[in-house]
């Protein structure tokens, strides 16, 4: 897939991504750039708009879905849509717009990781005994995460975190497991559109 995509890492959470990067690409069209996330941020499905009748396509409507599929208020973004704020005047019609193609955006271009975390999906207690070795193996079964986990062995062993990340990732890789194929075909989606 090399030269097929051109991945770059969004600083800045998921919030800020939600809140300016996919309302940049819906609000201009943009249709060949995709997002990524952790499967934590995973909600509800965006629903199919063509089986709602347009009567019942209010704002508020399209508001609650916003929430359930995002998890961000809808009023926490910043719409620019035209208004008088201090008569109390909101364009509704173009603030139901601005809904519309940011949900219509979100659902064909925004995907989720398989777990919740990135580290859940390369963790193996197994490979990393196999790497660093039983005898002086660190006890982590009551951290609550493969992040915590990966913390506390690389402070234990007095070792970098990315090191033990990059021989997980590499293991991950060569183990061609049920999440890394949900990965690839995930970005085999994204190609084929």
């Amino acid at each position: 897939m090399e030269g097929l995509l051109q991945v770059e890492l969004c600083p800045g959470g998921a919030s800020n991504i939600k809140k300016y990067t996919l309302l940049t690409y819906s609000k201009t069209g943009i249709d060949n750039r995709y997002i990524i996330f952790d499967g934590d941020q995973k909600k509800e499905d965006v629903p199919d708009f063509t089986s709602i009748p347009e009567a019942d396509k209010t704002i508020d409507l399209l508001k609650d879905i916003f929430k359930q599929v995002t998890g961000v208020g809808a009023d926490k973004i910043d719409w620019g849509f035209d208004a008088n704020r201090k008569a109390g005047r909101y364009d509704i019609e173009q603030q139901k717009h601005l809904l519309f193609l940011y949900l219509e955006f979100f659902k064909k271009n925004v995907f989720f990781l398989p777990k919740m975390i990135p580290e859940d999906i390369i963790y193996s207690e197994t490979r990393l005994k196999s790497i660093l070795g039983e005898d002086d193996f660190p006890d982590i079964s009551n951290e609550k995460d493969a992040k915590a986990k990966l913390k506390k062995l690389a402070d234990s062993m007095g070792q970098e975190i990315e090191q033990i990340e990059y021989q997980l990732i590499y293991w991950f890789i060569k183990q061609k497991n049920s999440d890394y194929q949900t990965i690839l075909d995930t970005l085999k989606k994204i190609i084929e559109v």
